[in-house]
């Protein structure tokens, strides 16, 4: 398991740091950018968590998001979430996100406590699950080709299924007795319409295109506001789509 992961290279105003997890028994390492004048203003700043994807960890998207961090008004924290700390089944990073990190930056940095939140792959999928159970917690969330049939019911898999399949799988699903606390369809139900700005994108060509679909057909169906941005001819690939 890898707690810590040393970059070999750090864009501009971005700083590799680490904080004791209690939950993990373990110090566990994050990055963090802050803005250019971070250093010699008072001011307070919103601040942004982006989730890296499957076998990826804190450094993997920092270079990705440079083009939307630097030069912004906002902190950007890319945490560790790597499978290893991110079993999807049994979350303890997501304790350790809530209870340790959020008041980790909050302690140490200036900031307004507004959150905004946006994840890669599992990331994506981490993102929309996080806000959908934590309401108030962010005001806008991103999901890029996110990964969301972990959330779905696992007789109707989504990956590598061809889109023109999204509505059978969408309606086979609600049709299905589903009772589960990680039911993503049944989160977005008894979420408030007003919680959190959503954003979803994903290629033509990314075998997660379906999840998206079926996501995006039940937002629709709920009148839940959200943007669905599709790429065409791109791949699962966060650089062609951030």
């Amino acid at each position: 398991m890898q707690y810590i992961n040393i970059p070999e290279y750090l864009p501009k105003n971005v700083r590799h740091a680490t904080f004791f997890s209690h939950i993990y028994n373990h110090a566990i390492s994050y990055c963090i950018y802050t803005p250019d004048d971070y250093s010699v203003s008072m001011r307070k700043y919103p601040v942004h968590y982006h989730f890296h994807g499957w076998q990826g960890h804190e450094c993997s998207n920092v270079d990705v998001m440079e083009s939307i961090y630097q030069n912004s008004d906002t902190i950007f924290v890319f945490p560790n979430i790597s499978p290893e700390l991110a079993d999807v089944e049994d979350l303890p990073v997501e304790r350790m996100f809530f209870e340790e990190l959020i008041p980790e930056i909050e302690q140490n940095y200036r900031v307004t406590g507004t959150r905004t939140v946006s994840g890669f792959s599992m990331g994506g999928g981490m993102a929309v699950w996080y806000a959908c159970k934590h309401p108030g917690m962010f005001t806008d969330v991103i999901a890029y080709a996110g990964t969301f049939h972990h959330y779905y019911h696992k007789d109707f898999m989504t990956p590598y299924v061809p889109v023109e399949r999204a509505e059978e799988l969408y309606r086979g699903m609600l049709q299905t007795n589903w009772e589960s606390d990680r039911n993503l369809i049944a989160w977005f139900d008894r979420t408030p319409k007003d919680a959190f700005c959503l954003e979803l994108r994903v290629g033509t060509n990314d075998p997660l295109y379906c999840d998206a679909e079926v996501l995006h057909r039940h937002l629709v169906s709920r009148g839940f506001p959200h943007t669905y941005k599709i790429v065409a001819g791109v791949g699962h690939s966060l650089a062609d789509i951030v």
